[in-house]
């Protein structure tokens, strides 16, 4: 299965997000590329956004869109911003983790047939776990 992680921050915390990319744009995708959870979905593409309320677009922030044509998914992360500049730099990995874990799990909603939910979020956490970022 395919996995693609975009970003849009701003400078408060575009230290802490390059210092956790390898992990989220290149271990993460390698992590699943020869996984297989189901015919239903072959991609899930994580849009994170960093941003200040005020720079948010609330139309645009839909948590998580199935194409079925597709086989994909696209899942909003939105981590709290102002949690997310004070966080200590060691520990943003964790913080970004645990966001990713908790709309991972709210996929059951999109009821995708052929898609195995439960396993898909197990592994997300073990590669979490391998990484130590929990």
């Amino acid at each position: 299965m395919e996995i693609v992680k975009l970003s849009v921050n701003t400078p408060g915390v575009f230290e802490k997000v390059e210092r956790y990319k390898a992990f989220f744009v290149d271990e993460l995708p390698n992590y699943f590329e020869m996984k297989d959870y189901g015919e239903g979905v072959k991609k899930i593409t994580y849009i994170e956004f960093l941003l200040p309320d005020d720079l948010k677009d609330d139309a645009s922030m839909k948590h998580s869109i199935y194409d079925e044509e597709k086989k994909s998914i696209s899942c909003t992360i939105e981590p709290q911003y102002q949690q997310a500049v004070r966080i200590n730099i060691n520990k943003f990995g964790l913080f970004i983790a645990e966001y990713y874990l908790r709309e991972s799990a709210q996929l059951t909603q999109l009821r995708i047939r052929k898609f195995d939910v439960t396993r898909y979020v197990e592994d997300l956490e073990k590669f979490f776990r391998i990484k130590n970022l929990m």
